[in-house]
């Protein structure tokens, strides 16, 4: 998936055969009311058809989420848009076995960020949707990455700003956050040195779930304190260890070169 590059573009998507060989190429063309439509991410649904979900703008300022589900030949069955919050965009997305449909971003709404989880099942039917607020409110919450285990629980991780527990007053830090399957908040894990400034962050861009429940965020920070690392402006990537009850287990730092 991708977008058609002109003053005003549209959403492309393409299929390829398993050598590579272009079987098809369309557009989800935009609207008489739509200033563009870009799509970030897609997705195979077990029922055999292929979700897409993107941006679209009304204007050049204001935009929305939109979605598209279609058939193996690139058929659209379903789409649909909806205003969320300025600069909204579908940052990641996941499906479960029976075809729902997960995904997160971050819109602005009002002055702050906020981040957001959205539910809907493989008709595009909305089943939930609610808020992520991490640490304090002032300045946001991104959330950039997301996950489901085998129970249906959502994982998400992301960036906040947050302030206390060590962290650089009103500092942007890495976290991960559980919700059950109905989007309730069960849990959050903030990166134990992964310390932050608005010029210095530490942000989980993913995470993975394993079997048995841990999860493991990765990202990158250049603010490092304490485990033998000098905070000297330098980006080091970035992976932190929780158990399934979201308590930190562990972390390791890189950094180019060493």
């Amino acid at each position: 998936v991708s977008s058609v590059t002109t003053s005003s573009p549209s959403g492309a998507y393409a299929k390829f055969n398993s050598n590579g060989i272009l079987q098809w190429h369309k557009s989800f063309t935009k609207d008489t009311t739509t200033y563009w439509r870009k799509l970030h991410n897609v997705k195979v649904l077990p029922n055999g058809n292929i979700v897409m979900a993107g941006a679209i703008s009304e204007s050049s300022n204001t935009r929305g989420l939109t979605y598209a589900v279609i058939n193996s030949s690139g058929t659209i069955q379903y789409s649909f848009c909806k205003y969320v919050g300025s600069d909204t965009v579908a940052n990641s997305m996941v499906v479960d076995s029976s075809s729902n449909i997960y995904t997160v971003m971050s819109p602005l709404r009002g002055s702050s960020y906020d981040g957001a989880l959205y539910k809907h099942n493989s008709s595009l039917t909305e089943q939930f949707n609610v808020s992520i607020t991490e640490g304090t409110p002032t300045g946001g919450t991104f959330i950039f990455g997301v996950e489901l285990d085998s129970s249906g629980n959502i994982y998400m991780s992301g960036q906040a700003r947050y302030s206390g527990a060590g962290y650089t007053t009103y500092g942007f830090g890495a976290f991960v956050a559980k919700a059950d399957s109905s989007g309730n908040l069960q849990w959050s894990g903030w990166a134990n040195a992964a310390v932050g400034s608005s010029s210095a962050p530490a942000v989980f861009q993913d995470l993975v779930v394993s079997s048995a429940g841990n999860v493991y965020g990765i990202g990158y920070s250049n603010n490092i304190s304490g485990d033998g690392y000098a905070s000297s402006g330098t980006y080091y990537a970035l992976l932190v260890k929780y158990n399934s009850s979201g308590t930190y287990q562990h972390q390791r730092y890189w950094k180019s070169g060493g």
